[in-house]
Parts: structure tokens; sequence; C-alpha cells
């Protein structure tokens, strides 16, 4: 980068709260951190835009999410993390909408749900477990409406 503008924020111990760094064109890197100086938030930049791997960090160090962007929208799989580090959750993101399948995880690696999106709306068959493996719950979706749901209480079916 040339001519780089940069800009730098301190908590009242000394440590860095807030940097950012941009050329002339708006193409650079946003961070912030915690007041213990570990990285929170690193966010880069093409022509003023979130582009790239947008990343969010727990106090610990460990990733807790991290989200593509293509011209300031999100746009690509995002992934949700647990402070021990396992996936959390995956959502598919096409020009700043769910576009895709949504998938949460129970610490334990099994799936929650998964939940079909087109742009930006719930649509088709979601799917939800226990802890256990057992499906719960059922839902058919049209362009984000309920148009059926089943609840499976005392008789449940495994995956």
């Amino acid at each position: 980068m040339n001519n780089l503008n940069e800009k730098i924020e301190y908590y009242p111990n000394g440590n860095v709260k807030n940097k950012s760094s941009f050329d002339e064109n708006g193409n650079g890197i946003v961070e912030c951190f915690y007041e213990n100086g570990n990285i929170y938030r690193r966010t880069p930049h093409k022509e003023g835009n979130e582009d790239g791997i947008e990343e969010y960090f727990y106090p610990n160090g460990n990733i807790s999410m991290r989200t593509p962007y293509k011209e300031g929208k999100e746009h690509g799989i995002q992934e949700l993390f647990y402070p021990s580090g396992k996936i959390l959750g995956r959502t598919s993101y096409k020009d700043g909408m769910e576009d895709g399948i949504d998938k949460r995880f129970y610490p334990n690696g099994n799936i929650q749900w998964r939940t079909p999106c087109k742009e930006g709306k719930i649509d088709g068959i979601e799917i939800k477990w226990n802890e256990d493996g057992e499906i719960i719950q059922i839902n058919h979706y049209r362009k984000g409406k309920l148009t059926e749901g089943v609840f499976f209480d005392e008789i449940s079916l495994s995956v």
C-alpha cells in the first residue's frame, strides 16, 4: 500500500483499542482489540467496502466467526465457532442475503438444525434435532412463510 492513512486509538492502559490503515483508494484493514491486547475483530476493505474474510475472535484468541465479504456484502460461507474452537454453524450468503443451507451444531458435534434459504428467506424443509441426534421438528417453508410444521414429542425419528 502506498501513502497509508493510519489511525490508532488506545485504551487507558496503553494497549491498542482500534487500528485502521487505508490507502488513498480505500484499500486497507480495520482491527479492533480487547483491552488485554488480544485481537477482537479484523476486517479487510477494498475501495472503501468490506472485502475479503472478516474475522471475530474470543478473548482467549480462538476464532468466533469468519465471514467472507465481496463489495461490502456477505458473500460465501460464514462460519461460527464455539470458544473451544469446535464448529457452531455455517451459513451461506450471496450478495448480502442468506442463500443456501444454514446449519447449526451442538457442542458435541451433532447437528442442531438444517435450514434452507433462498434470497434471504427460509425456503424448503427445515429439520431440527435434539442433542442426541433425534429429529424433534420438521417445518416446511415457502418464500419465508411456514406452510406446515411437525413436532416429535414421544415418538421420535433418528437420523
